[in-house]
């Protein structure tokens, strides 16, 4: 018979510790009570406030664990051991009840449960053993309700929690969210973390087998409050988002959806690393969300972001009263590929269904300014290849982006091509951004694509384009090193942009727009110390019906066809 015990389990917490990751300190947090989950039953407390979470079974249900915590002031943990090798899954009847009180729900407690032990390239070894599983649940319903902040939930395997769609606004159009059918929502409190979870699969770490209800969306986890941590959870197989930061309740917006830290995570994959079972989009930030973090600056704290049938990483800034967010950091992912950085698809057959890339974008930046992707130093880049595109940035309130210190196309080494299809990096009618110390090589479209009137100030520089990291060998992208599309005002200086096939052209300038662009102080066909010539196909420079851009100080050699040709205006 279950109980109360006034000792806390506390060997995740221990586990977590000793690998030095991102959970915080829980020392100065006092846990009142401990109420041992024994049941998959779904029966309710028979009298909440006693301090039993006893059914009138008398035994103790989750409900029932989660409704005496609520009705019990201060922090209390749910642990479990429930008889059987399990895995033990709780089919939810009803709706739970929101926890609006302080919780730490412990599923690592269970009895042949552990917490994954493994780094990010190495796999996901977790072990779970109990799964809460929504399928019986009216659309619309979620799984963990937790509204009181302060929380804790590890260890569980939580699917099959579905909402209606409903629209936002983003670049592409594609419905994305959803009203209700969250694994776990945060609103409100601030300071939860979500550890070690699988979200969308069941505790064998696979998709369930039952078919997903018509019309119907899911996502992993929704934060629609501060400062949480989303670390080392096994998210796939969601029709929505994987993890979305920003929430809306009917016309209400979270406020104030900062600080977020999601790291460690698997996106998109299977605990291998390798089988793609994606999330429409891997991850989300949203609805005015702002300042949240996407991995960080050590290896530990980076994501596995790759397989999802959309976006892998979308931010979307539209704020209210017509306000534009963005000072994301995004840092030391790994996107596109498999756990490895080396692959972005394991038996080298086209359309096999085990290809790891994003089926968009890798990462889209869509009317957000202030954005960092990568980062001063070169250990904080993240490696975004195999996707459909590589970094996209749409729309004029889209500017003061960084993307620095990127492999955009290679594998981890950044010398061994895993090709975006499209362009490395994509700007559309955005201004004022930075590309600088990137990796861009192996691109089948271009490497650095600027596009329209409204894309002026940008400026890239100091990237390796069409070579590989050490800047002496070839690795060119298919169209070509960098297209400036009647756009103006943009500045091309100190890069290495080079070994373009099929005709590739280094720079291009292009249309009656495209004026006052400044190209200094580049390597145009030659390697990055200017000393051989690893040629573009193409010309080295073209310039073609724009006028008033300014060359100076280049070397423009090696090339297969004319270095510099001016045509037209």
């Amino acid at each position: 018979m279950a109980g109360l015990r006034r000792a806390p389990h506390r060997r995740l917490l221990r586990s977590l510790r000793r690998r030095q990751l991102f959970l915080e300190s829980l020392e100065d947090r006092r846990l009142l009570s401990v109420f041992t989950v024994n049941s998959t039953d779904d029966e309710p407390d028979w009298f909440p406030g006693d301090g039993q979470a006893l059914t009138a079974k008398k035994t103790t249900t989750l409900r029932a664990a989660i409704m005496e915590a609520n009705a019990r002031a201060g922090k209390d943990t749910i642990e479990f051991n429930i008889s059987g090798a399990g895995p033990h899954v709780i089919k939810l009847a009803t709706r739970l009840p929101a926890i609006i009180d302080p919780i730490s729900i412990d599923g690592y407690t269970q009895p042949g449960a552990r917490p994954n032990s493994q780094t990010l390239r190495d796999g996901h070894d977790a072990v779970v053993k109990i799964e809460l599983d929504g399928s019986r649940l009216p659309i619309g319903t979620n799984g963990l309700d937790i509204v009181g902040g302060q929380s804790e939930v590890m260890g569980l395997a939580i699917h099959s929690f579905y909402g209606r769609p409903i629209a936002h606004q983003e670049y592409l159009g594609t419905t994305i969210v959803g009203e209700g059918g969250m694994g776990i929502w945060l609103w409100g409190g601030s300071g939860s973390q979500i550890v070690g979870n699988f979200l969308g699969a069941t505790a064998a770490g696979q998709l369930p087998t039952y078919p997903r209800p018509a019309d119907a969306i899911s996502t992993g986890v929704v934060a629609g409050s501060a400062d949480n941590v989303i670390q080392e959870n096994l998210v796939v197989g969601h029709s929505g988002a994987g993890i979305a930061l920003g929430a809306k309740i009917a016309t209400e917006l979270a406020e104030n959806v900062r600080g977020n830290r999601v790291v460690g995570n698997y996106v998109g994959l299977l605990q291998d690393g390798q089988t793609p079972r994606g999330n429409s989009t891997g991850v989300l930030i949203c609805w005015g969300a702002f300042g949240n973090y996407i991995g960080g600056d050590e290896a530990r704290l980076g994501n596995l972001i790759s397989g999802n049938t959309g976006v892998g990483i979308s931010i979307v800034g539209v704020a209210p009263e017509n306000k534009y967010v963005g000072g994301n950091v995004i840092q030391r992912n790994l996107i596109g590929t498999d756990r490895t950085g080396t692959s972005i698809d394991r038996d080298g057959q086209a359309s096999s269904g085990d290809e790891t890339g994003n089926r968009y974008a890798g990462i889209q930046i869509d009317r957000s300014p202030g954005n960092v992707v990568g980062g001063a130093f070169v250990s904080a880049g993240n490696v975004i290849s195999g996707n459909l595109a590589g970094v996209t940035i749409f729309e004029p309130p889209s500017s003061g982006n960084q993307i620095s210190h990127n492999k955009v196309g290679t594998d981890l080494t950044g010398s061994i091509a895993l090709p975006n299809t499209l362009n490395g990096i994509q700007i559309q009618r955005s201004s004022q951004n930075e590309i600088s110390g990137n990796v861009i090589a192996g691109n089948l479209g271009t490497g650095v694509y600027v596009e329209g009137p409204a894309a002026s100030g940008n400026r890239i520089q100091d990237n390796l384009i069409g070579v590989d990291s050490t800047g002496s060998t070839g690795l060119g992208n298919g169209n070509g090193g960098i297209d400036i599309l009647h756009a103006s005002a943009n500045t091309i200086q100190r890069n290495t942009i080079s070994g373009s096939p099929n005709y590739g052209i280094g720079v291009t300038i292009l249309g009656v727009t495209a004026t006052q662009n400044v190209v200094t102080k580049n390597r145009i066909g030659t390697d990055a110390a200017g000393l051989r010539a690893v040629g573009n196909t193409g010309m080295g420079v073209a310039i073609v019906d724009a006028s008033e851009n300014t060359l100076s100080d280049n070397v423009i050699s090696g090339n297969e066809m004319d270095g510099v040709l001016i045509r037209g205006v």
